[in-house]
């Protein structure tokens, strides 16, 4: 049975499927008329979203949307979700139909978006060595090491290093010994790199992160088509970077999908990349 059609089982009026029909409609008259709107704008975006997650029955996505329906009222946390989620979906062998479409894209055109970029991306960052060193002429390792530094960090596999005194002596040593130049400089690259927090790329906790993150992000877009339907307005999508020399990564991408066929989200509701960031502005 497909998830859609189980989902229409659920409420049909077989006795144990009356009960939990029963159960939600008691839920939802708990809350206010704003948090039953905002209850049944999650439960939507998350039944079309998980229909494009396999490798996981049909009761597994069941309480995956009953999770996130009800997440405000239970008052969860992000952290809560993703928990939830990782204990659904670790340890079977599940894909997210979405990610697999973007990923290669991303990679071929080396773009991510958003939130790709703050949890999952197609690819990792790699420490580029050779761009990394030009950034270190021989005078500014001379103006930045002194003598007593030179000595110690050369002298083991350079002991003529020994012998020089001054730093005109050092700027030609090095000049003409591109191999002890690197000695200095490589160790400082890495540990310049090994300071900072860098992309990993593909993880599995990564990709559940961008998964519930999207999920929100829809519900966040339908409550405001809702709050606009009927009203006549106009706008357009946008991304924040209208004063900058060069789109966005999110409105390359865009611009992409916009192209692009057979893409496996094909509601209106956005993102329809996961992680996008956009924003509708109304004309």
């Amino acid at each position: 049975m497909g998830f859609f059609s189980l989902l229409g089982a659920l409420f049909a009026p077989s006795k144990p499927k009356s009960r939990r029909s029963s159960i939600e409609r008691e839920e939802l008259a708990e809350l206010d008329e704003y948090d039953a709107a905002s209850a049944r704008r999650l439960k939507k975006v998350a039944y079309l979203t998980f229909d494009l997650v396999e490798g996981i029955d049909d009761r597994a996505k069941e309480r995956l949307v009953r999770t996130f329906e009800f997440s405000e009222k239970d008052e969860l946390t992000f952290d809560d979700l993703f928990n939830f989620t990782a204990r659904e979906l670790k340890g079977k062998d599940w894909h997210w139909l979405e990610w697999e479409f973007w990923a290669p894209i991303c990679l071929e055109h080396h773009l991510a978006t958003d939130g790709m970029n703050a949890s999952c991306r197609p690819w990792p960052d790699v420490l580029d060595m050779d761009a990394e060193r030009a950034a270190y002429t021989v005078e500014k390792v001379v103006k930045t090491t002194t003598l007593k530094a030179f000595h110690e960090k050369l002298s083991s596999s350079f002991p003529e290093v020994l012998e020089i005194k001054r730093k005109a002596q050092m700027t030609e040593f090095l000049t003409e010994h591109n191999e002890a130049l690197l000695a200095i400089v490589d160790p400082l690259i890495q540990e310049k790199w090994n300071k900072k927090k860098h992309n990993p790329g593909f993880t599995e906790d990564g990709l559940i992160e961008l998964l519930c993150s999207t999920i929100l992000a829809r519900a966040n877009d339908l409550e405001q088509l809702d709050e606009e339907r009927g009203s006549g307005f106009k706008y357009a999508i946008v991304f924040g970077d209208e004063d900058k020399p060069t789109p966005s990564e999110d409105h390359q991408l865009y611009d992409i999908a916009k192209k692009t066929k057979n893409k496996p989200w094909k509601n209106r509701i956005m993102p329809n990349i996961p992680g996008l960031f956009f924003e509708r502005d109304y004309l």
